[in-house]
């Protein structure tokens, strides 16, 4: 939609909302508006020019947001997935401070022995989990 139209299209928004609401109503479930994360997607140029902030979905209202998580992955205004690549490192900096722990918990021989396996299949996690989650 152009920038125009924001307006125009958070009310056909609106409108929509209510249509799932009464169709999860016939099934007997509830949209929780509480736990539902709006956000715009577009240029960084296109996003500075919108006027809208705040979107009401049933009797709440929504405060539009820069990135958000869905499936696993985190999808950032504008696409640029720099949140995503955030999160993943930041899971693989975690996994690789385990490493830590686990080596304190060896005796000396059993660390020496184990640490080049175990490193190697940590790192070998770590590359296959941000290669996967960039496929997302």
């Amino acid at each position: 939609m152009p920038v125009d139209d924001a307006t125009a299209t958070v009310d056909r928004f609106f409108r929509c909302i209510g249509d799932i609401e009464a169709w999860l109503g016939s099934s007997r479930l509830q949209l929780n508006p509480a736990k539902t994360q709006d956000l715009w997607l577009g240029s960084k140029c296109q996003l500075l020019k919108l006027v809208v902030h705040d979107v009401q979905i049933l009797t709440t209202s929504v405060r539009i947001i820069d990135s958000a998580r869905d499936l696993g992955g985190v999808i950032d205004s504008g696409l640029m997935m720099s949140d995503h690549v955030t999160a993943v490192c930041h899971s693989a900096y975690y996994q690789l401070r385990q490493l830590c722990v686990i080596a304190r918990s060896l005796s000396d021989d059993a660390a020496r022995r184990s640490s080049r396996p175990l490193s190697r299949a940590t790192w070998t996690t770590a590359t296959h989990y941000y290669v996967a989650s960039l496929m997302v």
